[in-house]
Order: C-alpha cells, then sequence, then structure tokens
C-alpha cells in the first residue's frame, strides 16, 4: 500500500511540475509602494525619466477618463500621461529547453476620447538575448474608461533562462491617435503547455527552426514566402520587421525609400542616393538559417540583384531604435548604380543553402 502511495505521490508532483504555473513574480502588479504611481516590484522597469511604469490602482469615482484594473487592486500604468512612450517592463524566470509555454496577460488601454489608440511590444528572449518571439499589439479606446483585451500566445524554450519584455510601442502610431492615452498592464502569467526535459537541445540548420517556432507563435504554419494575412507583406519580411503575420500590417512598419543627398561614408564628399531604410529584429537578424537581403533592379524587365554586390553601397543600422531592441537599417543605394537614375528596390529573406 505505501509503495503504490508513493508512486501515486511521484506522478502527481511529477503532473504538477509540468503544467504548474510560473512563478513571474508579482505578475498582477499588486506588490509596491505607494499604491498610486508606484514601485513595480520584482520587475525591471525601463524608459525615460517621468515615463517609466508604475504600479496604480484606480482613479476616484467620477473620474473620467476612468483607470481601473482588469483584476485585483493594482496593475502597472505605462506613460502616465506624458505622451512619452518608451516605457518597458523585463523579468527573467528559469525554463527547460524544449518545453513549450504559455503566455497570458491583459493588456489595457485609457483615454480622454474614443477611438485613440496605443500598441504593446510583447518580446520573450533566451538566457544569450536572442528573441524567441516578438509580437506588437494594438489597442483602441471604446471610451473614457478602462477598455482590457486577452492576449495570449505559446514559445518553446532554448535554455534554461528565459527574459519577458513588455514594452510602450506607441511612438509607432500617429500623435494625433495616441495623444494623452495610456497603456496599461495586468494578470501576467506562465504556464508549461508541453513539458521538455533538461537534457533536450533545440534542432538547428536549415530547418528556419526559429522562423517556424516564431510562427507558431500565432498559431499558423507557413514558408519564409507565403502571405499569411493577404496584405501583401510575405510572411518572410513581417518576421524580419517584426509585424504579426496573421494581422494586416500597417504602413508604418513598411521599409520606407527616400532619395537623399548625403555622405554616409564619412569621405567629405557627398552624393545622391537613394536610400532604403526598415525595421529589423534581433531575432531575425540573429537567425543563422536565414539571409535578409535588400535588392534592386532598373527596369521590370530585369532581374532583381542584391545590393550588397554593387559598387558603393553603404549600410548603415541604428540599434535600438524602435521598442523591444528592434533595429533601424538604412541602405544607401547611389543613383549612378543606374543610367537613368530608375531604381526599384524592395526587402527580400530567404532561407540559406
Amino acid at each position: 500500500m505505501k509503495k503504490t502511495y508513493l508512486g501515486l505521490l511521484v506522478a502527481c508532483i511529477a503532473l504538477c511540475e509540468n503544467h504548474r504555473v510560473f512563478a513571474l513574480v508579482n505578475g498582477g502588479f499588486e506588490s509596491g509602494f505607494p499604491a498610486d504611481f508606484g514601485s513595480v516590484v520584482s520587475w525591471e522597469v525601463f524608459g525615460n525619466p517621468g515615463s517609466q511604469p508604475v504600479g496604480f490602482t484606480r482613479t476616484d469615482p467620477g473620474f473620467l477618463p476612468a483607470y481601473v484594473p482588469s483584476k485585483g487592486l493594482r496593475m502597472a500604468l505605462f506613460s502616465r500621461g506624458t505622451n512619452d512612450f518608451t516605457g518597458a517592463l523585463s523579468q527573467a524566470f528559469a525554463t527547460v529547453p524544449g518545453a513549450t509555454y504559455k503566455l497570458s496577460l491583459e493588456m489595457g488601454i485609457v483615454s480622454e476620447a474614443a477611438g485613440r489608440k496605443q500598441a504593446l511590444e510583447v518580446s520573450v528572449a533566451d538566457g544569450g538575448g536572442a528573441y524567441i518571439l516578438s509580437r506588437v499589439e494594438n489597442l483602441t479606446s471604446l471610451a473614457r474608461t478602462s477598455s482590457w483585451a486577452d492576449f495570449s500566445t505559446t514559445f518553446v524554450a532554448t535554455s534554461t533562462q528565459t527574459r519577458l519584455t513588455l514594452s510602450d510601442h506607441s511612438e509607432t502610431i500617429p500623435r494625433y491617435q495616441s495623444y494623452n492615452t495610456d497603456l496599461m498592464i495586468d494578470n501576467v502569467s506562465i504556464s508549461v503547455e508541453k513539458p521538455g526535459t533538461s537534457g533536450e537541445t533545440i534542432s538547428v540548420g536549415n530547418k528556419l527552426t526559429k522562423f517556424n517556432q516564431w510562427m507558431t507563435t500565432f498559431g499558423i504554419t507557413g514558408t519564409l514566402d507565403s502571405n499569411s494575412d493577404k496584405d501583401g507583406m510575405v510572411n518572410g519580411d513581417e518576421y524580419v520587421i517584426g509585424t504579426n503575420p496573421v494581422k494586416k500590417t500597417g504602413s508604418t512598419f513598411l521599409p520606407k525609400t527616400k532619395v537623399s543627398n548625403a555622405d554616409p561614408d564619412g569621405d567629405g564628399k557627398k552624393s545622391r542616393y537613394l536610400v532604403f531604410s526598415f525595421r529589423r529584429t534581433r531575432l531575425a537578424d540573429g537567425d543563422a538559417d536565414v539571409a535578409i537581403l535588400v535588392e534592386w533592379r532598373a527596369s521590370a524587365k530585369e532581374a532583381w540583384r542584391d545590393v550588397s554586390t554593387a559598387p558603393g553601397v553603404v549600410v548603415k543600422s541604428q540599434a535600438n531604435k524602435y521598442a523591444g531592441n528592434v533595429d533601424l537599417v538604412s541602405v544607401y543605394i547611389p543613383r549612378t548604380i543606374t543610367k537613368n537614375s530608375k531604381l526599384s528596390t524592395r526587402l527580400r529573406v530567404v532561407a540559406k543553402q
């Protein structure tokens, strides 16, 4: 009888371990002092002074706009009406390589007017800082009160420590749509969806492992060249710029071109360039299985060519230009690359052979 009981106890412990909610400390933001505009215990806080996320309870009855937590007595409040959208919260936690985890949270918005917008970037990185997941979610205020929406996704851990970062991404929204509007977070939790083992490793090579894992966080499968949301931007491009492959991509996130009289190589001489600029996530940039190409051609009759093989091209990058450690890459292409100065460009992501 004792042996049977012991076996059941061990099985129960194993089952509970595989399905327990991981202790993201203070995931409900209930701890912190003072209660209003106070500290966010156990989370690392980032942002410009005066706009870093704080813990907050609720506004007094009758006050508009009404700030109200989704659950409990407290929540995390981002820009605090400063219109400075640089805030971020981050916390590291233990994981088992190869295990699949579910991340759940509630994201909220409050504004002085209906129709205003905010954007939240949710990113998950491994112990070395390489991104496993990066998603941007948009919210729209419904009235002069707090509006809340559930968010959940899954990811596969690749190391024994993983970091979650929640970043205010509202700087990418036009000012008239985000003015005097705040982003809120509540009830963050992580649980095991599928257990792994401490000896399990994540396969690498020409199998697009990181890309495929990224696709599964949106509940879909597909190739680099497929267009899951039919918005004109293929999955590979969305992987690089950090947008959602199952939602239409806004023009704010698309690659941009402009003509500039510049001196990108610093030789003291300015020349005419076509500047092709695009967002690049750390997840895609650190993916050894894909190549991120900028291609050009002078007319529709010509084949696309990699600009890196053209003379005089200068590539410059600005680290952390956007929230969530997303870089800005600018490719300066000399207008003299073509005889008639006509030039078309595109971003293309391909699997390495």
